[in-house]
């Protein structure tokens, strides 16, 4: 299982946020680079969730823009003193009013919910899962995690996992795993 805390930033990590990925970004969510890497260097909020050897770190920032204001909310994975970067959002002010959320997670599981694909694993279907364990029996076929699509939407997709085989049952560890519909997002950011 994962572990959720939260942890200060630390002045010498590096951020890894390649020129294409950024580019991908701005055109497609108009987020610029720059207000990422300020997120993560000095966020008004953190979190980190560690599962092995495995480290996401999640920052959350206010971004005073005028005449829309927003809250950038970054997250990546740890290696090496590095951060990688797996994607940001841009959190409009009304979202967070309804959310009530305390920290980067808390906003990202809402954002999830909000906006997210379902997801099929063992028992059913969800929008957002965090720190959470699966058993398959031997007999059941697939992934375990199937992502639900039926209009075909643009999407990403975040999902850490670890597969083990434990007692003759295969067993996902989920630390994190979600996919945004980014048509959806897309349109209700457009609409403020």
């Amino acid at each position: 299982m994962a572990n959720r805390d939260t942890e200060p930033a630390s002045s010498d990590l590096t951020v890894d946020l390649p020129e294409a990925f950024e580019r991908e970004l701005r055109e497609k969510f108009a987020l610029e680079g720059e207000d990422i890497l300020d997120t993560v260097r000095e966020p008004d909020m953190e979190d980190r969730l560690v599962m092995d050897d495995l480290e996401l770190r999640f920052f959350q920032r206010y971004i005073p823009q005028s005449p829309a204001p927003y809250d950038m909310l970054v997250y990546g994975r740890r290696l090496d003193g590095s951060l990688r970067v797996n994607m940001a959002w841009k959190i409009r002010p009304g979202f967070l009013q309804d959310t009530h959320s305390d920290s980067p997670l808390d906003t990202l599981e809402a954002f999830g919910r909000r906006y997210g694909l379902e997801i099929s694993l063992p028992g059913g279907r969800e929008r957002f899962v965090l720190n959470r364990t699966f058993e398959l029996d031997p007999d059941e076929k697939g992934e375990g995690l199937r992502i639900h699509n039926p209009e075909g939407h643009e999407y990403v997709q975040q999902i850490f996992t670890r597969t083990t085989q434990r007692g003759g049952k295969t067993v996902i560890d989920c630390a994190l795993a979600m996919c945004i519909d980014i048509d959806v997002y897309r349109a209700a950011m457009s609409t403020g």
